[in-house]
């Protein structure tokens, strides 16, 4: 009996140690939010191609159609309609309304791609991406309504909303993302 009460004793001093250690810097934590009122600065125009309505970015670059590479941290900016024609959005100032956390899961069959809450994928566990979805703000700008940034695409579990060290890293110098005027 007295080995049950160590074992469990020992189980619950683990997980509560593993809990007590904070992150270097709050930015370094998946869950640290922006502020409504931080600041998304685009540092170049943008052109959106005819048909689409948002562009991918991956390792500071913009990514061509379905060149996405799932394990590594990567962001969109969607404007808010389709459009046949060539949409622009120009370097600027965007104002964070707000946050937004979930997750997606997208699996691709024969070139299209389907989204949709949670699939089975490897090993039969659940596989998704977390997502931190930033609300955006422009009076000069108001077709421009959002930027995703989701974490790698990981196992239900495991999955994490990208930090912000890795949404600067998947913006490079495209973008530039400000929770605090006071915080590098």
């Amino acid at each position: 009996m007295h080995w049950i009460r160590f074992l469990t004793l020992s189980l619950v001093v683990t997980a509560l140690a593993g809990c007590a250690a904070p992150p270097d810097s709050p930015l370094a934590s998946p869950y640290f939010e922006l502020e409504p009122g931080s600041v998304l600065e685009l540092h170049r125009d943008l052109e959106i191609p005819p048909g689409l309505a948002r562009l991918f970015f991956q390792r500071g670059e913009i990514l061509p159609k379905g060149g996405m590479n799932q394990y590594e941290p990567s962001c969109d900016i969607e404007v808010r309609k389709l459009s046949q024609e060539i949409q622009v959005i120009k370097k600027g100032v965007f104002s964070i309304e707000r946050e937004q956390f979930g997750r997606e899961a997208v699996a691709e069959s024969d070139g299209v791609k389907l989204a949709f809450y949670g699939g089975l994928w490897r090993g039969g566990g659940y596989s998704v991406f977390r997502y931190r979805r930033f609300w955006l703000q422009s009076e000069e700008q108001p077709q421009v309504m959002r930027m995703t940034c989701r974490g790698t695409w990981e196992e239900i579990v495991r999955a994490t909303p990208p930090t912000l060290p890795e949404i600067r890293i998947a913006l490079g110098e495209i973008f530039s993302i400000k929770p605090d005027p006071d915080i590098p």
